[in-house]
């Protein structure tokens, strides 16, 4: 098989398992990460021919495409603020709407000396941070270990330096001695009453651990990193959090229940409450 003759197959194929508006996007990123070829390659090299090995891969990763398994996951990385992020089940893919918290906190936080990321999965939002203010102090932690592997095989991969620890949010092992200039996480905040309206690829094969809060106590977590922020952030310092657009007003009335000054909720580039930030100015610990 041709090249050019590839890539009309699996626009086809691609076709008949996703919806059209990520065709393009999903076999640009099978030539590229499977055969190394992008599309003005296509079209300067059409008559080249592929190797067996190229298409049996290939044919493999259309039967995951066929059973909703995500192209993240099929190549093992994304793209995150211009960085490559490896990724697998164990963690999170990561999405624009996070993005544009990174985007917020760099926009706002020029001289930031020491950052958290909390429930760093990945560790995306801490290498994007590290690498786009290299000043900065940047550590992160996650409750699982499998998701801080990944996370520091992608500092490594990223050349950036960031330390990674476990730790459980709702029950901090962590001395009170580290402070931050800002605190960061985007944590689960989906509640189990909307799996119904989640596509399958989500469901299926993204960790439950990240994504599902109980319906009971939808801001388990961002109680947590409130209470855990009044310990550990510097005078005038930040929390930044990425948020379910159901409970922009709730967590804005919880930071302010508990002293933050400032608050302020941001929506995403699709309109949708997205993002809050609190500083810190008066500290009573």
């Amino acid at each position: 098989m041709h090249l050019k003759q590839l890539q009309q197959y699996l626009q086809a194929e691609v076709a008949k398992y996703v919806d059209v508006r990520e065709v393009k996007s999903i076999v640009d990123i099978l030539l590229e990460k499977r055969v190394g070829y992008n599309v003005l390659s296509v079209n300067l090299y059409p008559q080249t021919i592929l190797s067996q090995n190229v298409l049996f891969q290939i044919e493999q990763d259309l039967k995951l495409l066929a059973k909703d398994y995500p192209i993240q996951y099929i190549v093992e990385e994304t793209e995150f603020c211009g960085l490559k992020i490896k990724v697998s089940p164990d963690v999170l893919i990561p999405r624009q709407e996070t993005e544009e918290l990174v985007d917020w906190i760099l926009q706002q936080e020029k001289s930031m000396y020491s950052c958290l990321d909390i429930c760093t999965g990945s560790g995306c939002i801490a290498i994007a941070l590290a690498k786009n203010s290299p000043q900065t102090q940047v550590s992160a932690c996650d409750i699982s270990e499998k998701a801080l592997a990944i996370a520091i095989a992608n500092a490594e991969w990223n050349e950036t330096n960031v330390h990674f620890f476990p730790m459980d949010i709702c029950n901090p092992n962590r001395g009170t001695g580290e402070l931050y200039d800002v605190i960061v996480s985007n944590p689960p905040y989906v509640c189990e009453t909307e799996k119904m309206l989640m596509a399958k690829r989500v469901l299926d094969y993204e960790p439950d651990i990240a994504l599902f809060v109980p319906d009971e106590n939808p801001l388990v977590f961002y109680d947590a990193i409130a209470k855990f922020a009044l310990q550990h952030l510097q005078q005038n310092g930040s929390i930044y959090v990425e948020i379910n657009e159901k409970f922009g007003s709730e967590i804005l009335q919880l930071l302010q229940d508990y002293g933050y000054s400032d608050v302020q909720l941001r929506q995403d580039i699709n309109g949708k409450d997205r993002m809050v930030k609190g500083t810190l100015k008066h500290i009573t610990r």
